[in-house]
């Protein structure tokens, strides 16, 4: 070693003599040739303190940088609200809860949870404004004022559409397997017309129910993620649409141009936003999430979900994913 470092220090010395430039490091910078050798010996990864010999009882450790260890929260304007902590009011005592998620239901466009007692029925109503719903959970029916045939049992992953001042009940199944839950959200205030006098059946028509089974979907991500858009065109404007996403599995980092809101119907979604959150929430089903406009996230389905995961999600515009 002894005859390496001074075969070095003689041929920097020569090297200096004859170069001059910015090509070469200005030995002024260093107090002692030695020095410069030292740096060079480091560079070629070989160093003074790797020649000499380790204890063998010098602990083995490794230093994590402090910045592995940054907590990071999510974007300002993103939402999570887990399942446990939705406030539910009661509506119908002892049959119907409300838990209003998203605005407020009494002013203007919300978003809202409904818990149905099994057995439990609403009666005959209409509402002034229509409204989109999703079943979570349970097998629930929401038959229309002379349209017999939508007297349907829809359970979790159904989608169904209510016009303005249509009749209708809405009914937990006497032999559903649980309670129910469903999520509606509407443009407009919500308001309820209990056993409505004179009501125009006609305006059932516009009535739409689309059982699980039926949900139409398309590969999106070929193993990872599948849609299925039960109203609108994703591609041109306002739309909701269904997603499965396999177990395990998640999209690349991407931002949308629009906002959306989603729902958790089955298994265990995480959402972190950004996409380096630290220790982002899981979100089970009953769950609700919020994605601002140009936030950077990923959506995936837990590596300790039960089940693959399924989702709901609805834009006020279309829909776009630009890859980061």
């Amino acid at each position: 070693m002894l005859t390496l470092i001074s075969t070095m220090t003689t041929l920097t010395r020569k090297m200096f003599r004859t170069k001059k430039g910015n090509q070469f490091i200005n030995l002024t910078r260093f107090k002692s040739v030695s020095a410069f050798v030292v740096l060079g010996l480091t560079i070629s990864g070989i160093t003074l303190s790797s020649c000499k010999k380790k204890s063998s009882d010098e602990p083995s450790t490794v230093t994590i940088p402090a910045e592995t260890s940054k907590v990071v929260g999510p974007t300002p304007g993103a939402v999570f609200t887990l399942a446990e902590d939705v406030k539910f009011d009661t509506i119908i005592p002892n049959d119907v809860l409300f838990g209003t998620i998203i605005g407020d239901r009494s002013k203007g466009a919300h978003g809202t949870f409904v818990r149905i007692r099994k057995g439990a029925a609403t009666p005959a109503h209409t509402h002034g404004k229509s409204y989109h719903a999703v079943i979570i959970k349970g097998s629930v029916q929401n038959p229309f004022a002379g349209y017999p045939s939508t007297n349907t049992k829809m359970g979790p992953g159904s989608y169904y559409y209510v016009p303005a001042k249509s009749e209708h009940v809405t009914k937990c199944a006497d032999d559903s397997p649980t309670e129910c839950m469903t999520f509606f959200y509407q443009d407009d205030a919500f308001d309820f017309t209990p056993n409505p006098a004179g009501v125009d059946t006609s305006l059932g028509q516009g009535a739409v129910i689309i059982l699980e089974k039926d949900v139409k979907f398309d590969v999106i991500l070929p193993g990872i993620a599948d849609f299925g858009t039960v109203y609108g065109d994703r591609e041109t404007g306002p739309h909701g649409t269904f997603v499965k996403i396999k177990k395990g599995t998640g999209t690349p980092k991407h931002v949308h141009t629009t906002e959306y809101h989603a729902v958790i119907l089955e298994g265990i979604v995480e959402n972190p936003i950004p996409s380096d959150q630290t220790m982002p929430k899981q979100l089970g089903p009953g769950s609700h999430y919020f994605v601002p406009a140009g936030a950077e996230h990923i959506t995936r389905c837990a590596s300790n979900s039960p089940t693959d995961c399924k989702t709901y999600f609805y834009q006020t515009s279309k829909f776009d994913f630009i890859a980061k």
